[in-house]
């Protein structure tokens, strides 16, 4: 799996963010002007019930998770590279991460881990302490 120091990535590769349901999350890959290809998001946002379906098969039933509930998704090009916002409807525990994609070649990734996204539900946002 090739890395590069080339690729970027916001939010941060390896970053820990939460959020909560019905917000939106921007990604953004940054690569050269002059490379041709295309940008792509790797993630399990949005397959929550497959997620959980996975883990209690692990537990209950001791197999081993084949994360099924992971997808590429397209980004749209920039004038900086790519971008792809994706709304956040579900409660869980999520991950993501751009990659390039050169014509005809490997898939080239930014340095680090995945992004880690926890989302929250929306009744949780705020007055929930107390005083």
């Amino acid at each position: 799996m090739p890395v590069s120091d080339n690729v970027t990535q916001s939010p941060e590769p390896g970053r820990r963010i939460l959020l909560f349901r019905g917000d939106v999350i921007r990604f953004r890959l940054y690569v050269d002007e002059s490379a041709s290809g295309s940008g792509w998001l790797r993630t399990n946002i949005g397959l929550a019930d497959m997620t959980r379906a996975e883990i209690i098969a692990a537990v209950d039933e001791n197999e081993s998770p084949m994360h099924h509930d992971w997808f590429d998704i397209p980004m749209a090009r920039t004038e900086n590279g790519y971008e792809l916002t994706l709304p956040l409807c579900e409660v869980g525990h999520f991950e993501a991460k751009c990659y390039f994609l050169p014509r005809d070649e490997q898939p080239v990734w930014p340095r680090g881990d995945n992004t880690h996204i926890n989302v929250e539900p929306a009744e949780s946002v705020c007055a929930n302490t107390c005083v």
